[in-house]
């Protein structure tokens, strides 16, 4: 971990942030991030500080101010590690605000009772703008879904 940086919890100003729907043009600590470095995919990232100012790396370049620190998501979703993002990176930014809807998302998303289900209930649930199964299934409570009894 270099020590040599200047870091704090301000937010920073991301010019190509989209404005559609929630996202913002600007990046708040603890917030989430889209981003996409050159030549590379989008990757996810919650803000976990500003990079204040940091020295420059090689004789030629430029010192770093006021980029974006994250804790990167990974892309198998099993580890997280520091990254530093120019603002112009970020294409979308996620408020913290909008998180309780996320983990229902994320914790039905990788929970294991899927398998319980046939596929065809799975597809009407990912195809029924439901976030989680659950609320899915109770929308259609009056039905019968099927269960997959085969192993």
């Amino acid at each position: 971990m270099r020590t040599d940086i200047e870091t704090d919890k301000r937010f920073v100003f991301c010019p190509n942030s989209s404005f559609i729907g929630f996202s913002t043009n600007k990046a708040f600590f603890g917030d989430i991030v889209q981003f996409q470095m050159p030549d590379s995919n989008i990757h996810l990232g919650r803000v976990i500080g500003r990079l204040k100012y940091a020295p420059p790396i090689c004789d030629d370049k430029e010192p770093i101010r006021n980029w974006i620190i994250v804790a990167a998501l990974s892309p198998t979703l099993d580890c997280t590690f520091e990254r530093w993002i120019d603002p112009a990176w970020v294409i979308r930014t996620i408020p913290s605000e909008r998180f309780s809807e996320m983990a229902d998302v994320l914790n039905n998303f990788l929970a294991p009772e899927l398998n319980r289900y046939s596929v065809d209930v799975l597809r009407r649930w990912v195809t029924s703008g439901w976030r989680t199964l659950s609320k899915y299934l109770a929308s259609v409570a009056p039905q019968k879904t099927e269960v997959d009894h085969a192993s």
